[in-house]
């Protein structure tokens, strides 16, 4: 009931309305005995949106009730959609507890597909890499290697058959939905600004796959699918034009 009052008044999206319910829970959450530390739990969405937008509430994430509630919304391909908890982080208005709020909930088995997710739903997540302690989840290897394995479901596609085909580019359909094609910025981002020193097979795979679209996109300018694939590089000017460098 309260979650649906919730989405009535638009409290996730930011307006003045949200700005006068996390003013009315900063109020609520002055004292640290309130019955609601009770009952917020009770509904992950509202207990992401109070972390993230009210500094007086001071209560830790149960991680297996928090990522169970992640796991059963999340779809494979899907943008991030309307009320999902991805979508209230990225609304979040206090990037200082969004920060903390990452650093909370790392370190979690199996994790990392759900946390990246979190992560690169903000249109701003680059900034995140200043802060040394979510820089160094980022580039671990095993989040690396994760990150490499959702990237690689693009490696191939279905057929107006159904059959399974593969590609030396990228799956069109699919590549420019936000779950997946930010993750691919992501690696390119870090490649270029130097986080990734090691270059490994499957990294070398990605480059060559952007070196390969992109000129293809050159050679067959009136193809629509290269274009719009490109144009999801475009989306950060210094990597496309990084990778448009590598190409002898």
């Amino acid at each position: 009931m309260f979650d649906n009052i919730c989405k009535l008044v638009n409290l996730y999206y930011p307006c003045e309305s949200t700005s006068f319910w996390i003013y009315l829970f900063e109020l609520i959450f002055e004292k640290k005995s309130v019955e609601e530390y009770n009952w917020i739990p009770e509904n992950p969405q509202l207990e992401l949106f109070i972390k993230i937008n009210v500094e007086n509430y001071d209560s830790t994430i149960d991680k297996v009730h928090f990522y169970k509630a992640l796991e059963k919304e999340d779809s494979e391909w899907s943008s991030f959609s309307s009320y999902s908890m991805t979508k209230i982080f990225n609304l979040g208005h206090n990037n200082l507890l969004k920060k903390k709020l990452l650093i909370e909930i790392y370190n979690y088995q199996n994790h990392y597909n759900f946390w990246n997710n979190m992560l690169l739903s903000s249109d701003d997540w680059n900034l995140y890499l200043q802060y040394p302690k979510i820089k160094s989840a980022i580039i671990c290897k095993e989040n690396i290697s994760i990150l490499l394995k959702e990237i690689a479901k693009l490696y191939s596609y279905k057929n107006y058959y159904g059959n399974i085909c593969t590609t030396d580019t990228f799956d069109y359909l699919n590549f420019s939905r936000d779950k997946i094609s930010k993750k691919v910025l992501l690696i390119l981002y870090l490649l270029k600004e130097n986080y990734i020193n090691n270059y490994s097979e499957e990294i070398n795979d990605l480059i060559e796959r952007c070196k390969i679209l992109i000129k293809y996109e050159k050679s067959y300018p009136t193809d629509d699918n290269y274009k719009y694939m490109c144009n999801v590089l475009r989306r950060d000017e210094e990597i496309f034009n990084w990778l448009s460098r590598l190409i002898s």
